[in-house]
């Protein structure tokens, strides 16, 4: 069978008076159903066959005790109430083709590291609280065309800001006070004055 996940509203177009229980679909994928809702309490709402498995609540993709919501091969992808919400790992997780996206309530987030890795792509990016975020290096790269941009609380830097920025990492360099003052370039300040200096290149080979 030819993987392909369902969409419930499609279903019910094809099957507007099924609104309780279980329906096998032709290509045989099994799902359950109350009031109209892809719903399960006692296990997967929609079961994939030899491919995986899907939990939906009241028609969200949901999972009470904590483990992945959905298992699709190799992927594992962890939803609250419709929302992508891991605390300890990622929310979206394969682990063959090394992806990753660390998420919480919906937003992607994780502090200090990376919340988005895909090899297959060459990507890599930062994310803090729903925000493309990174003080010690570039928020987002693309390993594979040697291209990378910085962004600080959601903005993409200029180039006269990268240049600013790059003037204060460099050895012996005073004028990042300067920077206390502008709107985007203050957290870069803050850093250096802490201490802060520019991280190592990231490769994917330590996210594995």
């Amino acid at each position: 069978m030819e993987f392909k996940r369902i969409v419930p509203e499609q279903i019910l177009s094809v099957y507007p008076e099924h609104e309780n229980g279980r329906l096998v679909l032709p290509n045989g994928v099994t799902t359950t159903w109350k009031k109209k809702q892809l719903h399960n309490e006692d296990g997967p709402a929609v079961v994939y066959p030899g491919y995986g498995f899907e939990y939906y609540r009241k028609g969200k993709l949901h999972r009470d005790d904590g483990l992945a919501a959905a298992q699709l091969d190799s992927r594992s992808e962890y939803y609250w109430w419709g929302k992508l919400h891991r605390i300890d790992g990622p929310a979206i997780e394969d682990k063959d083709r090394n992806i990753q996206v660390w998420a919480q309530n919906g937003q992607k987030h994780r502090y200090k590291a990376p919340a988005v890795i895909h090899e297959p792509l060459g990507y890599i990016g930062y994310w803090e609280m729903g925000a493309r975020h990174r003080i010690d290096g570039p928020a987002r790269i693309w390993t594979l065309e040697n291209k990378i941009e910085w962004w600080l609380k959601g903005n993409l830097l200029t180039e006269e800001e990268l240049n600013k920025v790059n003037d204060c990492f460099q050895p012996g360099n005073i004028s990042w006070p300067l920077l206390f003052g502008h709107p985007t370039l203050r957290p870069i300040a803050e850093f250096v004055k802490a201490g802060g200096t520019l991280s190592e290149p990231v490769s994917f080979a330590s996210f594995k």
